[in-house]
């Protein structure tokens, strides 16, 4: 009898009657593998009723009413892993198929065999089913984890490949779980081609599957993955087990993320975080705090993001490094993102927001080895890059999450309130997000009702009106863009570096609480090479008319004046004995600072504020006096009102009174700012 062959693609399953160089179902090359299946004799009864069972899944045969079938429901049996019974859903269900893949010594049998134990110890018998270990391997990992604290727990070790003997070793422990690593060292003997080929997976898989689900066992199968990440194997098996689970992770990280991609019995894109250690594998309650652990204070380019994995939020650090390219060619490389996301963002701040990145490199990565491919990152990708652009850095305590259109526009994000409760969890106090997710006609309204102390900052409809009060929002209210303050030199012996975005930051601060006005750092507007009072008037007026803003803020301050008065009090002890004195001095420092508001269409300065400021610093000192030969000489130090503290804490007092006492001045002109034309211009 001739044997007939079947030549098989290794990449889709696809069949053939002869070798081909091309299989004609994907078009992969030099992928098609010859295989002869076992031919079976047909005709006994016995036989056939036997297969016929064998590929049965049901208890009773024949077609059944839907009213009439008796529904059971099995509770979820515990792996003992918080974090993995969240990814699967609550639970292992009886009689599931789940599938585990990820790179090779990232920690799946490792998973598995804690798993494995603890079956052991709470439910009931166990096989596990190894093609790549021995036993006594098996015994020597588990004995250096200490996973298994009792030693007569049933947990079979089974060291086999075959899969017609798995099978029965299956049927006769009855074991409440089966592990089987992996499935692609399974081969059938119903084929004579080689365990991980196309046929011989697609079987393993199906019998496995017949037998779970005919002897209601939950069953856990590992499998291996491609060079690109992906499942080994034809594309059926993932469609016939009921649960696909990836195992991730970087290998110079100790965190591990297991992320459910297909689920028939819980949440797609649940995540599970873990941290490899000496004894296994552990649960990790609060991945937000291990994700921002190691954020820097202060640095330009960071930002934290508000996403959502499956019915967790996490926030995670975004990185971004913009640097002047070297080459013709600027490189964009992203690590955690997709790389065809943060083009089309970097072309969207190119032609919306106006930010010249056509020269330059940029590189944006998500901390800790996440991969977010969520469209509410957008908003943190986009601040993150224009915060490195201009070497500005964002907020330490602000959180941001929101989808970025083609058109600039801010688009709205779900689940909005679980971000928000989840930032202020973590302490963060602002929280910038899309105007639609505040909306009282929207899902997203729920955020107004959360309860946490946690300043909700919106984007207005476009990119570039930016950050505003979440408040009662009136269309008549001004757009004000804080663009630069220019430090005088008169009147300073040494300017603190960054006093005109500190300046800014609390005229902004001023200005948001008041509510009459949409107000943002407009600090972006304004080029390296003109910050500190060189503006271009033209040039800042066509940058902010683009960009729908309607007035512009340009501000200066001068410390203008230094007063000294110092009281003797007398000696300490009397003459000629004097070694010391007591003096009572007071230090008083002015700031003077001047804000002009210009209109975008006009050019003219629509209003002025001018406000003054004085800090003042009260102190004792001792001066000690020597003697030597008669002649006094000083051998300690000034009055505390002369150290660099004291000075820092005057000026900061100054201005910010200086600060509050013009913000209060612009506030009173905001009724002359009205809305004009239908285009929301303000006149």
């Amino acid at each position: 009898m001739k044997v007939k062959t079947v030549f098989v693609c290794q990449e889709c399953g696809g069949q053939s009657q002869k070798w081909l160089g091309r299989c004609p179902e994907c078009g992969a090359w030099n992928s098609l593998v010859e295989e002869r299946p076992v031919p079976t004799v047909a005709g006994a009864g016995a036989a056939a009723a036997s297969a016929g069972a064998r590929y049965s899944l049901a208890a009773t045969s024949g077609p059944q009413l839907y009213e009439d079938i008796d529904t059971v429901v099995s509770a979820r049996l515990s792996t003992g892993i918080g974090e993995f019974d969240r990814v699967l859903g609550g639970g292992v269900v009886p009689g599931s198929l789940v599938l585990i893949g990820g790179e090779p010594g990232i920690g799946k049998s490792t998973l598995l065999l804690q798993a494995a134990a603890h079956f052991a110890n709470a439910t009931g018998p166990v096989l596990y089913s190894s093609g790549e270990e021995s036993e006594h391997q098996i015994k020597s990992r588990g004995q250096r984890l200490g996973t298994l604290n009792d030693v007569r727990a049933p947990l079979y070790l089974l060291a086999e490949t075959c899969l017609e003997r798995i099978l029965e070793e299956i049927a006769r422990l009855r074991p409440s779980l089966i592990i089987v690593d992996s499935v692609q060292t399974i081969f059938s003997l119903k084929f004579q081609s080689a365990p991980g080929s196309i046929g011989q997976v697609r079987e393993a898989a199906t019998q496995l599957l017949f037998a779970a689900k005919g002897q209601n066992i939950p069953t856990f199968l590992v499998g291996h993955v491609t060079k690109d990440g992906s499942l080994a194997g034809p594309k059926v098996l993932e469609h016939i087990v009921d649960t696909v689970l990836y195992f991730e992770g970087e290998k110079h990280h100790s965190h591990r993320v297991v992320r459910a991609v297909k689920n028939r019995f819980g949440a797609v894109s649940e995540l599970g975080v873990f941290e490899m250690t000496g004894t296994g594998l552990k649960a990790v309650p609060n991945p937000s705090q291990m994700f921002l652990a190691e954020r820097p204070a202060g640095a330009p380019g960071s930002a934290v993001l508000c996403c959502m994995e499956g019915s967790r939020p996490l926030l995670v650090e975004v990185q971004a490094l913009v640097s002047t390219s070297s080459y013709g060619n600027a490189r964009r490389m992203a690590s955690g993102i997709d790389q065809n996301r943060l083009s089309l963002l970097l072309a969207v701040l190119e032609k919306r927001a106006g930010l010249n990145l056509l020269g330059e490199d940029v590189f944006i990565n998500v901390a800790g080895g996440m991969t977010i491919d969520e469209p509410a990152a957008d908003l943190a990708i986009v601040a993150a890059v224009a915060s490195s652009l201009r070497n500005r850095p964002i907020r330490p305590a602000t959180a941001v999450f929101g989808e970025v259109g083609l058109a600039g526009e801010i688009r709205g994000t779900s689940q909005a309130a679980l971000r928000l409760r989840e930032a202020a969890q973590m302490g963060f106090t602002r929280v910038i997000a899309p105007a639609a997710n505040v909306s009282p006609v929207k899902p997203g309204g729920a955020m107004k009702r959360t309860g946490c102390a946690v300043a909700i900052l919106t984007i207005t409809t476009t990119l570039t009106t930016g950050a505003r009060a979440f408040a009662q929002d009136a269309p008549s209210k001004p757009t004000l863009a804080i663009a630069d303050v220019a430090v005088s030199p008169g009147g300073w012996t040494l300017p603190p570096p960054q006093l005109g975005s500190a300046i800014i930051e609390l005229l902004i601060d001023e200005l948001v609480s008041s509510q009459q006005f949409h107000v943002y750092d407009g600090q972006w507007l304004v080029p390296e090479s003109e910050v500190g009072g060189r503006v271009n008037l033209q040039r800042l007026r066509d940058a902010a008319a683009i960009r729908h803003v309607d007035y512009v803020v340009l501000g200066t301050v001068t410390a203008f004046a230094t007063e000294h008065s110092r009281k003797h009090a007398g000696g300490i002890l009397p003459r000629p004995f004097v070694i010391g004195g007591l003096s009572r001095e007071q230090m008083q420092t002015s700031v003077a600072v001047a804000f002009k508001v210009v209109d975008v269409r006009t050019g003219e300065i629509v209003t002025t504020s001018t406000a003054q400021g004085t800090g003042v610093r009260r102190a004792s000192s001792v001066g000690l006096l020597g003697l030597i030969r008669g002649v006094p000489l000083p051998v300690a130090a000034a009055a505390a009102s002369r150290m660099p503290n004291a000075r820092d804490a005057m000026l900061n007092e100054a201005i910010r009174n200086a600060v509050h006492d013009a913000a209060h001045s612009l506030e009173r002109s905001a009724p002359r700012l009205v809305s004009g034309d239908d285009e929301g211009r303000l006149r």
